[in-house]
């Protein structure tokens, strides 16, 4: 069988964007200093795919200057020149120039210019025939198809040289309209297709049609269809006339013409059908209402039942504009129908509509809602509004059972936005409105008492969790906005449920406890950060009105009235901003400016739209559609920073007399939780006693969870009770054995609830700040990558005999701000070299640099030289952004500073090494001499200067920028406190996804939404201190992410953000992000006999190489993701060989393991983990060296992201993790019991054999019936000098299973565990990878378990090309995939894929997705005859149609087991 991968694109390779500079000198005549413009984007100009195109002479093409649409003036004047001397008479300038002339003439031909060439007067003599189509329809259908074949060929300045094209439009009009033409359908049908031709290749010939009528006259085929194949030619032109003048479509009335035959046409004329449509209502006017009525009234029930993504698409556009344009309220309830309304929310929740196509019915919605409360109400009261919403937040959940907090760390941000936006809008106005404004109200009931109850029960958790989770200001404030709405829905003196109290106290207290942090730290009052507090203090006085007594119980117990009570004297120290809060200004779409890039295309729109065709004889984008103007919603009340502080100030002094007139409650309760406290302070716990954890955790049990209340996390912290337990947390940890047991026995089910008493409190003390780079909009994000920043170099000058730094002036540069320091040295190192030649050239010898020091110019490393911001040293691996930026922060600078002025940075030289030069013997210009005197200086190190031996590459700088973060802090935190304890109860409870804190995780996402921040080595230390630390507080996806952030490279990082923004679809090639961190691909050739030596080869030359690696084999045709995913597969069974003595066998005879002929017993089938080393045998090094390969292949799997196929145990990452961050094992011997349970894991025999050594210990009969000596059993390994001769009694049995433990576990592994840690950090340090747990991590190298349930494969596989899903031919595939075994599911998708394993996350993950496609059979075979065969690198699997499935099932077995051994054609 052949087995084919059909990837044969070549590769090339391409540099780092930050390798790569361009100069730009600026002269600044008012200063001394020169400014330069460095541009480090990569402008390498060979085609990505590595093909050159021959372009072809065409005669015919090149006239008058003019080639291809392109203006040659060489060709033009050589012309110009022969045509000016010709003999020829009477020649005038419109007759030489007839291309210039047509261009100046609007792109028609003028009058009077005769044919230049045999074909343009072919070209007329067609139009005649087309002109006289009365007197021979037969001769005029033949012209068209010529002309329209002709006309593809042609570009538009061709196009305006042969074609008459007013005298062309003017007769295939009239053919078309003509009542004796009539029945000549195939005429009809030729005319209109050259008439679509011609507007494509000559867009401005369209405004030509459309004033001819051309509009009217296509209208009058569709009335009456007899010849279809005519009509959807017709739909095909109305549809690329309506992307430009969709307005005069409009005018043109009678919509219903273009779908009243909607479902006759084929899909592809009904989606042309549909956008004519859409075009129309794009910009509907209010004036046109009875004409989109009319049309809705077909449009409605297309709208309901469609399915193809294209068409509900288009249709949301035309429900778009049409709301957009008729905004008005009776007109709107005139055509919005509730099964439209109906429609629409179901849509927001469905996971087949794009994002797009959401965010459009959410505005929809919202535009509906804020016009007609008539259609408010029919939404509240008939489609259960929370349920809608809900069920769209879980569209985006990545498990069916994770809790919503969860789900929404993965809700894009805009949704959110508009879901607020729209609740907003759903509810009438509150009274008293603060931070909104809206003029319309009720004029009658708002809906029924139960109906008001269960939304605002519904909702209130719902928008508490979303604020809770949103870092973004305008979501924050419309959810906001939505909770004073719901809650002024109550009726007075209605109070709210308890559920809803605590969740709105969570709210009130984390929020403001954040915003007054941020006040604090700043002495800066935001115009956000004022609305926020503004709108939350509603939320309390909405509260205190509704149900006085136990909401004012409530606030004070989470202390809220403390926090209250701190706003007004905040403000005598904090700086005022006087600028408004305009609505939306940084992300949403309100500003009509930038609608869409085709909003100026209709030409009917009057001033907001014209200029269309203002681009002559050049080519340019024809829009694909006309999208309607984005909507506008003014909702939020402009407010000065000096009005919040008032209305703050205000609103906080009527809660706290609110609050004081009610007597205080639970004070005695307190007290004895105080008591409580000071006793659990004061207990010594022996952790080796069951009694004593079970009293303490009994203690702490009972001053959390009180018969009549329970702790609030404000009480948690304030009383004592989280400084008293963190501080007993050391001393807990180290019995592992027991805490489990005793945590489950005396908090059972309310675990849980505990541990949400510590995330809410670790959410209201948390005072975390994200930190941007100061640009938003659409400088912000991917674009912020390719940002120059303005530096100043300043020399400064070590000794008075320096001439180098004397000569240098100060300069200003422009650079790429995520540059190294290493790219100014470059630049200096030329800028010296030029002052060197100008000064020689000058002869000014007191000045002038000699022949000796230039060479040693040449001969400077990047570490000679020195650079300082404000006297601190800079490292020249550091980016220039990251550098500054960290100075501004530290001086607190004003961000909005730092992308206008020039930042000072000061460099010196090493003239140390510049003098020795100096003293170099005069080698009279023998180059080899000088080259090897400048080596040895370069090997030179001096101590006080030049620390860097090697310096690493400028791709691999992000790895040593962000090292192991911890936490220096002597004094710990209440946050610190709570982070423990959570540590803590995590290491000893299986369920992981209640420790997810939403709060953290949606901060590290919104600080990773801020690439050059990453980039520029400027995370906050937060960000690597939790993540490392405290990992479980985060999903696996967004550490999964920040890993790849923070670890991979610039080019991978920069290759990640485009992939993630989508980033390249709507810009032009030559735009400088696209030239960002364009990444090394090296393609290698190898032998399929010896891979695995081959293989340790590629890993020790190109182990650390920043590029990807792509494998091949000789002799074979496959290339690309198949035979590289087949190369690491084969290497992960390689390093599971039995005679490379890495691993601990069952088998500890390793004689007859060499032996053994049995293939089967070749590899290690046991869970992986380091064989103990003897230290007196040789092969010891070659073990170690071993190990450090595995670590590199590893790391470079995860680099290139690739599938290996590992069966780990998790005590080797275990205890790879513990050596990476303390550098040394643990202490076995300090809890014996629980390093005995670690012994388990690696072998089961031994583990119950010490634990019943450890228990007999003492019993010297029991243990002398053992006759152990002391060497590691099932080996020749000593323990101690001559172990093989000293027996174990009970007088030495715990030094026995001490040095048992530190052979297996210990000492015995440690060497091949460094050895494993310094081979991947070769990669990237190993300390970026405690992030994940080592759970996770035996799962991503190959031992998870794979979904092959028939469910599963029905979701993930796509059938094409002759299938369908519902193709017998897909059903028993699907039916003898499900049933494979083990070793079948391996081998067929190391068939499919290249690798025996999926990646992880089953078949969902696989990129590309696994296709299934019909495989014809051919030379008169049956299918049966066939094999399957496939394409590995898009996952492509060539199907035959076999006659049953038990000849399928053969045929697919016979293809796995003889098919995956070489990459043919097929």
């Amino acid at each position: 069988m052949d087995r084919e991968d059909s990837n044969n694109s070549d590769y090339r390779d391409e540099d780092n964007s930050h390798n790569n500079h361009n100069l730009h000198h600026y002269v600044d005549d008012d200063s001394d200093s020169d400014e330069y413009h460095i541009d480090s984007s990569s402008h390498d100009e060979d085609d990505e795919d590595g093909i050159v195109e021959d372009d072809d002479e065409d005669d015919d093409e090149e006239v008058h200057g003019f080639h291809n649409g392109d203006f040659n003036p060489n060709s033009f004047f050589q012309q110009f020149t022969a045509n000016a001397g010709s003999s020829e008479g009477g020649r005038n300038l419109e007759d030489m120039l007839p291309g210039l002339f047509s261009m100046m003439n609007g792109g028609r031909v003028p009058s009077g210019m005769g044919s230049t060439n045999s074909r343009d007067s072919r070209i007329s003599k067609l139009v005649d025939n087309v002109v006289k189509a009365n007197e021979d329809p037969y001769i005029a259908m033949e012209s068209l198809k010529e002309l329209s074949e002709n006309m593809l060929m042609m570009n538009q300045l061709v196009v305006d040289r042969a074609i008459p094209t007013e005298k062309l439009v003017n007769s295939l009009v009239n053919v078309l309209s003509n009542p004796f033409l009539a029945a000549e359908m195939e005429l009809q049908m030729q005319a209109c297709r050259c008439l679509y031709n011609l507007f494509e290749v000559n867009p401005e010939s369209i405004s030509l049609a459309v004033e001819k009528k051309v509009i009217q006259v296509l209208k009058e085929k569709l009335s009456e269809i007899n010849f279809i194949d005519l009509a959807e030619q017709v739909l095909e032109t109305l549809e690329y006339i309506s992307r430009v003048h969709g307005r005069e479509i409009l005018k043109a009335g009678d919509l219903t013409c273009y779908i009243q035959y909607y479902d006759f046409f084929t899909i592809h004329a009904q989606r042309k059908a549909i956008a004519i449509v859409a075009n129309a209502c794009a910009r509907v006017h209010i004036t046109e209402f009875n004409i989109v009525k009319d049309a809705m009234v077909v449009i409605a029930p297309i709208f309901q039942n469609a399915s193809d993504k294209n068409i509900l698409s288009r249709l949301l556009y035309a429900l778009y504009g049409i709301v957009r344009g008729v905004d008005e309220t009776n007109v709107l309830e005139e055509i919005i129908t509730t099964n439209i309304l109906e429609h629409l929310l179901l849509l927001t929740s469905s996971s087949d509509v794009s994002l797009d196509d959401k965010l459009n019915c959410y505005d929809i919605l919202t535009k509906i809602v804020a016009n007609s409360r008539v259609l408010s109400r029919n939404i509240i009261e008939n489609c259960n509004i929370s349920q809608v919403i809900l069920r769209c937040l879980n569209s985006y959940s990545k498990s069916p059972d994770a809790a919503l907090h969860e789900t929404l760390m993965f809700v894009p941000n805009d949704i959110l936005l508009r879901i607020g936006r729209f609740i907003a809008l759903l509810l009438p106005p509150e009274e008293d409105q603060k931070i909104s404004m809206e003029q319309s109200t009720y004029d009658s009931p708002f809906g029924e008492e139960s109906t008001l109850k269960s939304l605002v029960d519904n909702l209130t958790p719902i928008f508490v969790d979303i604020y809770m989770n949103s870092m973004d200001f305008p979501v924050r404030k419309y959810i906001l906005i939505s909770l004073i709405r719901l809650l002024s829905c109550i009726p007075k003196d209605t109070p709210c449920n308890d559920k809803i109290n605590t969740e709105l106290m969570r709210l009130i207290g984390s929020a403001l406890a954040q915003n007054k942090t941020h006040i604090t730290d700043n002495k800066k009052l935001s115009n956000d950060i004022g609305v926020l507090i503004v709108g939350i203090l509603q939320v309390i006085t909405l509260l205190i009105k509704k149900s006085k007594g136990d909401v004012i119980s409530l606030l004070k117990r989470e202390g809220i009235t403390e926090l209250v009570g701190s706003f007004p004297s905040e403000f005598n120290t904090t700086k005022i901003d006087p600028s408004l809060v305009f609505e939306e200004s940084n992300d949403d779409n309100d500003n009509d400016d930038d609608d869409d890039e085709y909003s100026g295309y209709d030409s009917e729109l009057g001033d907001e739209d014209e200029g269309f065709f203002k681009i002559v004889g050049s080519d340019f984008d024809f829009p694909d559609c006309v999208k309607p103007k984005k909507m506008k919603f003014w909702i939020f009340r402009p407010r000065s920073s000096v009005i919040l502080v008032d209305e703050i100030v205000d609103e906080c002094k009527l809660i706290l007399d609110n609050l004081n007139k009610e007597s205080s409650t639970g004070s005695s309760q307190l007290n004895e939780i105080h008591t409580l406290v000071e006793k659990l302070d004061q207990i010594d716990i022996d952790t080796t006693k069951y009694v004593d954890l079970l009293q303490y955790w009994t203690l702490v049990r009972e001053c959390i969870f009180r018969t009549d209340f329970t702790l609030s996390p404000f009480e948690f912290i304030s009383s004592g009770l989280s400084l008293a337990i963190s501080s007993k947390i050391k001393v807990l940890a180290s019995t592992s054995n027991n805490n489990k047991r005793v945590l489950i026995e005396v908090f059972g089910e309310k675990l849980a609830n505990f541990i949400d008493i510590l995330q809410a409190a670790l959410t209201r003390t948390e005072t975390f700040e994200i930190v941007d780079c100061g640009l938003q909009g659409s400088e912000g994000g991917m674009a912020s990558l390719g940002k120059q920043i303005t530096i100043e170099l300043v020399p400064i000058s070590n000794s008075e005999g320096d001439k180098f730094t004397k000569s240098f002036k100060p300069t200003i540069i422009s650079i790429q701000c995520i540059s190294s320091f290493k790219t100014c040295c470059e630049f200096l190192k030329s800028r010296l070299l030029n002052i060197s030649f100008v000064e020689s050239m000058l002869g000014n010898e007191t000045c002038g640099i000699n022949t000796e020091e230039v060479k040693a110019i040449k001969a400077l490393n990047d570490s000679d030289f020195l650079f300082r911001i404000d006297g601190n040293p800079i490292s020249v691996n550091e980016t220039i952004f990251g550098a500054v930026f960290k100075h501004v922060a530290k001086t607190q600078e004003e961000m909005k500073d730092f992308w206008t002025k020039p930042h000072s940075i000061k460099f010196s030289i090493n003239m140390k090494k510049l003098k020795r030069f100096e003293e170099l013997p005069d080698t009279g210009g023998n180059r080899a001499s000088i080259e090897e005197n400048i080596s040895d200086i370069e090997m030179e190190n001096d101590d006080e200067t030049d620390t860097t031996v090697t310096a690493p590459s400028d791709d691999m700088i992000i790895n040593s920028v962000y090292g192991l973060k911890k936490n220096t802090q002597t004094n710990l935190t209440p946050v610190d406190h709570i982070l423990y304890i959570l540590k803590f109860l995590r290491a000893n409870m299986d369920n992981t996804d209640v420790f997810i804190n939403s709060k953290l995780s949606a901060k590290l996402a919104k600080q990773l939404d801020e690439p050059l921040i990453i980039a520029g080595g400027a995370l906050p230390d937060w960000t690597l201190y939790l993540t490392r630390d405290f990992s479980f507080l985060f999903p696996f996806e967004s550490r999964i992410f920040f890993l790849k952030c923070v670890s991979f490279g610039y080019g991978r990082l920069i290759q990640l953000w485009k992939s993630k923004a989508e980033v390249g679809k709507d810009l032009s090639s030559d735009n400088p992000i696209l030239q960002l961190g364009r990444i090394t691909r090296h393609k290698l050739r190898i032998p399929r006999d010896k891979i695995f030596l081959t293989g340790l080869k590629i890993l020790d030359k190109y182990g650390s190489n920043p590029s990807i690696l792509e494998m091949e084999y000789q002799d074979e045709v496959g290339t690309g993701l198949g035979p590289t995913l087949e190369f690491y597969a084969t290497m992960s069974m390689d390093f599971s060989r039995k005679s490379l003595g890495m691993w601990r066998t069952d088998n500890y005879n390793s004689e007859s393991d060499e032996s053994d002929s049995d293939t089967n017993h070749e590899y290690v089938t046991q869970l992986l983990f380091p064989a103990t080393m003897d230290p007196l045998i040789e092969k010891r090094g070659k073990v170690k060296e071993l190990f450090f390969y595995l670590g590199e292949f590893i790391a470079r799997s995860m680099l290139d992201n690739r599938i290996l196929d590992f069966n780990f145990n998790i005590l080797f990452f275990s205890l790879t993790h513990e050596l990476a961050r303390n550098h040394t094992l643990p202490d076995y011997m300090a809890n014996v019991e629980h390093s005995i349970d670690m012994i388990s894991y690696v072998d089961k025999q031994i583990g119950n054999s010490l634990k019943y050594m450890y228990e007999n210990r003492d019993n010297s009969e029991n243990i002398d019936e053992l006759y152990l000596t002391f060497i590691v059993p099932g080996t020749t390994i000593p323990l101690i000098e001559n172990g093989d001769d000293i027996s174990v009694t009970s007088t030495n049995i715990l030094e026995y299973i001490g040095l048992l433990i530190s052979a297996l576990i210990g000492n015995g592994i440690k060497q091949q565990l460094q050895s494993f840690i310094d081979g991947f950090s070769k990669g990237f340090p190993y300390t970026n990878l405690l992030i994940l747990s080592p759970d996770e991590l035996i799962d991503i190298f190959g031992r998870v378990e794979e979904d092959w349930s028939k469910e599963t494969l029905y979701s993930c596989i796509v059938s094409d090309h002759g299938y369908n899903m519902d193709s017998t031919t897909i059903h028993d595939l699907i039916d003898i995939m499900s049933s494979f075994d083990p070793k079948d599911k391996r081998l067929f998708t190391q068939f499919l894929t290249g690798s025996p394993r999926l990646p992880f996350g089953g078949f969902k993950t696989l990129k590309p997705k696994f296709t299934v496609v019909l495989k014809h059979a051919e030379d008169g075979l049956s299918p049966d005859q066939y094999l399957p065969s496939v394409m590995t690198c898009a996952n492509y699997l060539k199907l035959p149609k076999y006659s049953n499935q038990e000849i399928m099932r053969t045929r697919i077995q016979q293809a796995i087991e003889e098919g995956a051994g070489a990459f043919l054609l097929s």
